[in-house]
């Protein structure tokens, strides 16, 4: 399946300049960096998982968001959003055919289903850009691997260790049964998961996590500039120290063993102790709070909700 859309755009901020800087910018030669064209596709495709154990997406300018496969569907189902911009129409066109998905098997035994995009050819024009974004459903056991330099990475649903990577967005992870990576560089990081080996940075955001696991936890959580606020079962059990230059550390949890060196540090063993995990903030406060499962509904819960339907 294939949508084409071909549209021209101006920066809204240029707008009003126009008027005065049209005739310079005419004789300058520079009308075309500020006149661009976009042209967009999209396109499907249904890959097997024989002996497949990872999929690993990559795109450099796009979002990617996963979600599990259907009951029953074995298959990776891709769908790409594909747009191409340029200094003319015919450039945009042309530039969005040079645009090819890819999906390769790579790794031992070619268990890696690798999922990307690359131009047919040597890009041809400067002024030629392409921004492909992905939406994937898998199935939900297998390993997981994102990348992307300039966009948004959502995941819900899978239960294979994941590794997230962006250096421009933020990161959503609902997922991730045992070890779960989530790296940004300039973007927000949210986490809900059941993982017991974290490992949760970002440069530039605030990081904010639902650590389920009511066994042990492990692992680094750290920010540069943002604050970080955490729930944690209290029967997980762990070394718990944090730490924050500017800001301070705030913690419900029934700790063990505390010790407090101002107010911008504490460590403590939760449920006995166990290995250690690590949150650090240079700029912002460090929130820790009782994770508390949510309550199963009564029959007779249920019977209401049937009867208000």
């Amino acid at each position: 399946m294939c949508r084409h859309r071909s549209r021209r755009s101006l920066g809204r901020g240029t707008a009003w300049l126009l008027p005065t800087f049209a005739l310079a910018l005419v004789f300058s030669g520079c009308w075309g960096v500020l006149q661009r064209h976009e042209a967009e596709t999209e396109e499907d495709k249904t890959l097997p998982t024989v002996g497949t154990r990872k999929v690993n997406i990559t795109t450099a300018n796009g979002y990617i968001r996963v979600r599990p496969a259907s009951e029953g569907d074995d298959s990776i189902k891709v769908h790409a959003i594909i747009r191409a911009t340029a200094s003319s129409e015919a450039e945009a066109q042309e530039c969005l055919q040079a645009i090819e998905i890819a999906t390769p098997v790579s790794g031992k035994d070619e268990a890696t289903q690798e999922i990307g995009w690359a131009w047919r050819e040597p890009r041809r024009q400067s002024s030629w850009q392409a921004d492909v974004s992905f939406e994937v459903r898998m199935p939900p056991h297998l390993m997981l691997a994102t990348t992307t330099s300039n966009g948004q990475i959502d995941v819900v649903g899978i239960t294979g260790d994941c590794q997230i990577h962006t250096q421009n967005g933020a990161v959503r992870a609902v997922a991730a049964t045992e070890k779960l990576q989530a790296e940004s560089t300039n973007g927000a990081i949210t986490i809900d998961s059941p993982a017991d080996q974290v490992d949760i940075s970002t440069t530039n955001g605030r990081i904010r996590g639902t650590l389920t696991n009511p066994s042990q936890l492990a692992g680094k959580i750290k920010a540069q500039n943002g604050s970080v606020d955490l729930q944690i079962s209290k029967t997980a059990a762990t070394d718990l120290e944090c730490r924050t230059s500017n800001g301070r550390v705030r913690n419900k949890l029934p700790l063990e063993e505390v010790e407090k060196k101002g107010r911008n540090r504490l460590s403590g063993k939760l449920a006995g102790g166990g290995e250690t995990l690590h949150v650090e903030t240079q700029n912002g406060n460090i929130e820790i709070e009782e994770y508390a499962p949510p309550k199963k509904k009564s029959a007779q819960d249920r019977e209401s909700e049937d009867r208000d339907d």
